[in-house]
């Protein structure tokens, strides 16, 4: 064998066993236990994020404790909506499960394990997100711009910055078309909720707890696009209790569409009046043995200084006595 037929036979070898590893690490690089996923080593951090004057500044810094919070999330995948680093090198990411469940999660920046997990009830879109590869490209959307973050030598991506486009929808006097029954795509719009303030969600969780909002099987679709899991839960109550001091979960109702009993949502609008101000509008259909009735809907609510949520109007007078 020539020396050159030699070096020949072991470049082949080392681009096949070159090969091997890309399509090897190619097929556990969506995994979240993996190692390379998981650790900064290699990250190349873009002139976007040298630039930027948000938390992406510190991304590779802040990386693994991120990953570490996603892993502990009990619904995978899962994707960070908000990252923010605090003193004493701790950090919390607020993060959405594959479930819609939100967690805070507080972490030491070079630790490997949260220190706490604790529930939320909104996205606070008011910073770049982060989807890892485990949890796949989103979809396409007008109000986000996707930045790939990639890694290693041969470039692997490892997850997809969001960074928000569109001015915040929840600004004061701006009517909001949540819900619509007829509509064809499905009656939540969900294209309004991200960025909803965590009042707006409890409000919304309140509302939800007396009108059906298309129910069946214990989910329904308005309180299951807020993340707040089945009609009545655990989840759904907690929400509530949070902002109405009070609440009882013996107030909250579920019937299935086609109950002979039933109060049901036509369509819903929230508009937020001022900071502290909320209005709920739209119209409901009121069934029982008497018929259908269809009502007009309006209900004023304030938040105080502490969050507490006080309804100070409504339309629906002793909603819940058929």
């Amino acid at each position: 064998m020539t020396l050159k037929s030699f070096a020949l036979i072991l470049c082949c070898g080392l681009l096949l066993a070159s090969c091997e590893k890309l399509n090897a690490l190619r097929a556990t690089s969506s995994n979240i236990d993996n190692e390379f996923v998981t650790t900064a080593k290699g990250i190349h951090v873009s002139a976007a994020m040298k630039k930027s004057r948000d938390w992406t500044h510190y991304f590779k810094a802040l990386y693994p404790a991120m990953m570490h919070c996603l892993k502990a999330h009990p619904a995978q995948p899962a994707w960070a909506t908000r990252v923010t680093p605090l003193r004493g090198g701790k950090a919390e990411i607020r993060m959405q499960g594959a479930n819609g469940r939100i967690l805070d999660c507080k972490i030491d920046q070079k630790g490997t394990s949260p220190e706490s997990l604790t529930d939320a009830y909104a996205l606070d879109f008011e910073q770049p997100a982060f989807f890892p590869i485990a949890h796949g490209k989103p979809q396409a959307h007008e109000c986000l711009a996707f930045e790939e973050v990639e890694k290693g030598w041969l470039y692997e991506t490892i997850g997809w910055i969001a960074h928000h486009t569109c001015t915040p929808p929840w600004q004061a006097g701006e009517d909001h078309l949540i819900y619509d029954l007829d509509r064809e795509e499905g009656p939540v719009i969900e294209q309004v909720l991200p960025g909803l303030p965590e009042e707006g969600v409890k409000i919304l969780a309140y509302v939800t707890s007396r009108i059906n909002t298309s129910c069946d099987r214990g989910q329904c679709a308005l309180t299951t696009a807020l993340g707040l899991g089945k009609q009545c839960g655990d989840r759904h109550v907690e929400a509530i209790s949070q902002g109405f001091g009070g609440f009882d979960s013996s107030q909250c109702v579920y019937n299935p569409d086609g109950a002979t009993k039933i109060i049901w949502a036509d369509d819903l609008i929230l508009k937020r009046l001022a900071k502290d101000e909320w209005e709920v509008s739209g119209n409901i259909t009121r069934a029982d043995d008497r018929g259908h009735t269809k009502l007009p809907l309006k209900e004023t609510y304030r938040v105080g200084d502490t969050g507490e949520i006080v309804m100070e109007s409504s339309t629906m007078d002793d909603w819940q006595k058929f």
